[in-house]
């Protein structure tokens, strides 16, 4: 039985645009368990054997040792727990000259973000609120879309509002904001009945998609709200978590049954099917037709394309010991986060990297969320969101 953790709420004083306990498991009350899927890499070459392949198959054939180092060379030393009006520092990176970019601080666990070509969005987990802040920097004062939220975790945008998911145990909720407050600014509760423990939600065409941990659905609701229950597209999904949509598909991962499943959008007509057993997998990342995952603290990440993930299961990188599940592509490069207090960004090519991926930035202070755009790699820390140049 899953337990519900009660978090304290810290606001971080900044312009007011709209007004308004974690997953964890019986074993260790941390976040959910995944199987472990450990090992080695000889490259990241698409494995097409002809047959269904597991998770353990991949690993498991795979050739000589290749460790990932995420240690590397650069750090963020250079930053402390006190607020930043949007620093830059120079050049903490092995892909190139750059810097790293403070947007915000003095957060309360940022933990899942979100951009588009004019903002980064992201959930203050702990701090129970909903922030914006524009790609180039908010000199250090992003918009609070949101200041009252009950344990903030998935995010998702649309062209004109963004969508989060309220886990708050045992009567979450699925709210909206327009996108910088337009429109008179008010927050929409748009899903509450028979919701108890929202995780993550996606968007697509007119409908917020979610998936509710502790009822174990994957739910639709209108992106003008519900009038009644959600419809429930997909029921017995054991740890329902992370959850991403296409044009065409919309894809989740469920850590309990440790599958990763898909089903034709809308969705509400159609009939979902398993798309990869014993995955590992929390969050998902999808772009052009592949699905992306890290195991949870296992130390592996990988590919595989939807329409026959089976025969396509391809390992990007192994021992990434410490690796938070979360991950974002641009379908050139898939990126992942290392936690801990002296966590990495890491990045590898989508067709592989010879199970070395590059260490973007090292020595970051818990790193879990991210996301990313044309140029940059945008990141949730314990305390900040920081913007990562190059990527």
């Amino acid at each position: 039985m899953r337990r519900f953790v009660v978090l304290a709420c810290l606001l971080l004083p900044s312009a007011i645009a709209c007004g308004g306990g974690l997953p964890v498991d019986d074993a260790d009350g941390d976040a959910p368990d995944v199987s472990a899927q450990d090992g080695t890499v000889e490259d990241g070459t698409i494995a097409d054997t002809g047959s269904d392949q597991t998770v353990d198959d991949v690993v498991t054939e795979s050739g000589d040792d290749a460790t990932a180092d995420a240690t590397g060379d650069s750090a963020l030393d250079a930053m402390g727990d006190d607020a930043s009006d949007a620093s830059t520092l120079d050049g903490p990176f092995d892909a190139g000259d750059g810097g790293i970019v403070v947007l915000a601080a003095a957060l309360n666990n940022p933990f899942r973000l979100v951009v588009d070509s004019d903002n980064v969005y992201w959930t203050n987990r702990d701090g129970g609120s909903v922030m914006q802040c524009a790609v180039g920097g908010c000199g250090g004062t992003p918009i609070v879309l949101a200041p009252s939220e009950s344990t903030p975790t998935g995010i998702a945008i649309d062209s004109s509002h963004v969508y989060w998911a309220n886990y708050s145990g045992g009567g979450g909720t699925i709210r909206s904001c327009p996108i910088g407050g337009g429109d008179g600014g008010s927050v929409k509760t748009i899903a509450s009945q028979s919701v108890i423990a929202p995780v993550d939600v996606a968007v697509e065409g007119t409908n917020v998609y979610f998936t509710d941990q502790s009822a174990d659905k994957v739910q639709v609701c209108p992106s003008t709200g519900c009038a009644s229950t959600p419809p429930v597209i997909a029921s017995s999904q054991g740890g329902a978590n992370g959850i991403a949509a296409d044009t065409a598909t919309l894809y989740w991962a469920a850590t309990i049954n440790n599958t990763i499943s898909d089903i034709a959008l809308p969705g509400d007509a159609g009939t979902p099917k398993v798309i990869q057993t014993n995955a590992g997998a929390a969050w998902i990342a999808v772009n052009s037709g592949y699905v992306y995952w890290a195991t949870y603290n296992s130390g592996a990440v990988f590919r595989c394309s939807a329409s026959n993930c089976g025969n396509t299961l391809s390992l990007l990188a192994s021992q990434q010991t410490g690796a938070t599940g979360q991950l974002a592509t641009d379908g050139v490069n898939a990126y992942w986060t290392i936690g801990g207090a002296s966590g990495s960004v890491m990045k590898c090519a989508v067709g592989g990297c010879n199970g070395t991926p590059t260490v973007l930035a090292s020595s970051l202070s818990y790193p879990v969320g991210l996301a990313v755009d044309s140029t940059s790699v945008y990141v949730a820390l314990d305390t900040k969101v920081i913007k990562l140049t190059p990527k």
